[in-house]
């Protein structure tokens, strides 16, 4: 299946943003696409309400193996002496998401903040983490489609329980890997979801996947003032981003500092 421009873009911020959910569609266009993307098996429905959803990780990983990205960024990507600066990657990469996606993610949204020392009131609707993963996806696809020997590949590309993003330089001289991490909105308490218990599932990936870098990327509304959690394990590298919801600034914070960047555009 090869999408054609208008599909992808449906693909993309219809429903791989948005997740396993199901969305309800009103527009008549939008109702038409989904019904005949169901008549082929890409998407699952019921068109007596105007639902439809992806209908299962394989579909998923196929429609993600389907999409193409021909139009380039004039940011060049952050490659410092052949390697990937992830730290770089992050704060060149934030101003470049979709500032409507980010902004309609929260009517989709199927996640409440549980964190009291956030921005915003407990259990108010915050981004799913599939809005964060697709953006920083569709972002390193254009910057390393056209360079030579990366590639980009996603938990929704093989389809299995594993890392998010896993990000490799291949060369006969080289070989490089970096797998990202993504959090959206994690509890700070103990728990499977919680930022804690992704740090030790970072050490798991890392080994599995023989990765040179670790990174976890958590996305939060809880500001820098109020102290974040950082990994134990000395091999982890962790980055918090904090943001308003309606995406007008981030405050992007590592062990060696922050760095506010406006977002809005």
């Amino acid at each position: 299946m090869k999408a054609n421009p208008k599909i992808q873009q449906f693909l993309l911020y219809g429903f791989l943003a948005i997740g396993d959910r199901r969305l309800k569609l009103t527009k008549t266009e939008d109702i038409a696409i989904a019904s005949s993307l169901a008549a082929v098996g890409v998407l699952a429905g019921d068109p007596t309400v105007n639902e439809y959803w992806i209908p299962s990780k394989l579909i998923r990983a196929c429609i993600w193996s389907s999409l193409s990205f021909t139009d380039l960024i004039d940011v060049p990507p952050p490659i410092e002496s052949g390697r990937l600066n992830i730290e770089k990657l992050i704060t060149t990469a934030l101003p470049l998401f979709s500032a409507t996606t980010m902004t309609h993610a929260l009517s989709n949204a199927s996640k409440q903040n549980r964190d009291t020392g956030t921005d915003v009131p407990l259990k108010s609707p915050v981004p799913n983490e599939h809005v964060y993963h697709t953006e920083i996806t569709i972002i390193l696809r254009k910057w390393l489609s056209s360079v030579h020997s990366w590639s980009v590949d996603t938990e929704a590309n093989s389809g299995k329980d594993s890392c998010d993003i896993v990000v490799t330089k291949d060369e006969a001289t080289e070989k490089y890997c970096y797998a990202l991490e993504l959090v959206a909105h994690a509890t700070p308490y103990k728990s499977k979801d919680s930022l804690e218990g992704h740090f030790l599932r970072a050490v798991d990936y890392k080994q599995n996947l023989k990765a040179d870098e670790m990174w976890v990327i958590n996305f939060t509304t809880r500001h820098p003032s109020k102290g974040y959690m950082w990994p134990l394990d000395s091999s982890i590298y962790a980055i918090h981003v904090y943001h308003k919801l309606d995406w007008s600034i981030a405050i992007v914070t590592t062990k060696t500092g922050s760095q506010s960047i406006k977002l809005s555009r």
